[in-house]
């Protein structure tokens, strides 16, 4: 089924989706697809999704073997989510001939783990994967050989057999991942009657702590992470991927003159990386500003260490997470703006060098 078919499955979300992350394609309403998806507490969606579910396969039959390491010696061992093994098994029958194109392709186009998921979200519905607008010319071909290869290895068929046990992990997941999620929304003040859709893909055939966040073409949101083979679930790299992009997501349309011209003058000074251009400064100290309140023992530390790497904003984003919302008026525009519009460049220039100065004579003592 694809991206927007699944999403208007939910009806208190329907009239808020247009279209999906994939290329227009006819939809597939059928058991499987229904069974693969539910929705948490929160109204955030956890599904199966087609076009990962056919990658993962192709990388599984080809021998993908990221997953959990259990040992190092005297040869690494490795732990699957029961789902994995139960798809490996499937697939460990597939004929010689049909894994050939596989390899084939994947030495023809060596590309990272994460550029073959983004490129597969972009793919049409099976059965035809079809490669839309905005299909990553380096790995054309994608979608005929998932095509193909979904057909030789009857996915639909392992789709509809899978799917109950599928429902059943995303049962087990829905209040492991609702509070979490909805706990950094909030941080980003995201107002859940209005905010961007969140779809979550848990892929256990995927290796643990491998994530993707990515924003869909209709503005939705959509986080895949692995999962481990045994032990609890660390949703902390699939958090951090998600808070990146909601950072970059606030701060796109923001701009500080004050910050670029501090970073000016820091970087003639050989104070911070030269390479920090002011949007990713500003990105970054939100994002890390966030990541010290919600995760950080010591968030001044934090702060401080972000500072110092040019994230000049970090310390007063922080200070202004802990302001309630009415201290940001919205006919002022979004609290990132404000806090942009009130930066002190020069303030945040003298503080860091004095800060550095401190150090190093600290350093020099020792």
């Amino acid at each position: 089924m694809t991206f927007a078919r699944r999403l208007l499955l939910a009806p208190a979300l329907a009239a808020t989706v247009a279209v999906g992350l994939a290329a227009p394609a006819p939809a597939r309403a059928d058991s499987a697809d229904l069974l693969a998806s539910l929705y948490t507490d929160t109204g955030y969606e956890l599904r199966r999704d087609d076009q990962l579910f056919a990658l993962f396969c192709a990388f599984n039959a080809a021998g993908f073997d990221g997953g959990q390491q259990t040992r190092a010696l005297p040869f690494p061992g490795r732990a699957y989510p029961p789902l994995r093994d139960t798809v490996r098994q499937a697939l460990a029958s597939l004929a010689p001939a049909a894994r050939a194109p596989i390899d084939r392709f994947l030495d023809q186009h060596p590309a990272s783990l994460s550029d073959y998921e983004r490129a597969a979200l972009l793919l049409g519905a099976p059965p035809d994967f079809a490669e839309g607008a905005g299909f990553p010319a380096a790995l054309h071909g994608l979608g005929p050989l998932l095509a193909q290869f979904a057909k030789d290895a009857h996915l639909d068929d392992l789709a509809r057999s899978t799917a109950t046990a599928y429902r059943k992990l995303y049962k087990s997941l829905r209040g492991e991942t609702d509070g979490p999620f909805a706990k950094l929304r909030a941080a980003y003040r995201l107002d859940e009657n209005t905010a961007p859709l969140l779809v979550l893909v848990p892929e256990p055939l995927d290796a643990p702590g491998d994530v993707i966040a990515a924003k869909t073409a209709d503005g939705s949101h959509l986080v895949e992470f692995g999962l481990p083979g045994q032990g609890p679930l660390d949703l902390k790299p699939a958090l951090e991927a998600y808070s990146r992009l909601l950072a970059a997501d606030q701060t796109a349309k923001v701009t500080c003159p004050a910050l670029a011209e501090a970073l000016t003058r820091l970087q003639a000074a050989k104070k911070v990386p030269t390479t920090l251009t002011p949007a990713q400064a500003l990105t970054g100290s939100l994002a890390r500003a966030v990541a010290a309140k919600l995760w950080s023992a010591d968030p001044q530390a934090n702060v401080a260490a972000a500072m110092r790497e040019g994230y000049l904003l970090t310390d007063a984003f922080l200070a202004a997470l802990a302001q309630p919302a009415s201290a940001f008026p919205s006919a002022k525009g979004t609290f990132v703006a404000q806090v942009a519009q009130g930066f002190d460049g020069r303030k945040a220039v003298e503080e860091l060098v004095r800060s550095a100065e401190i150090a190093g004579r600290a350093v020099r003592r020792k």
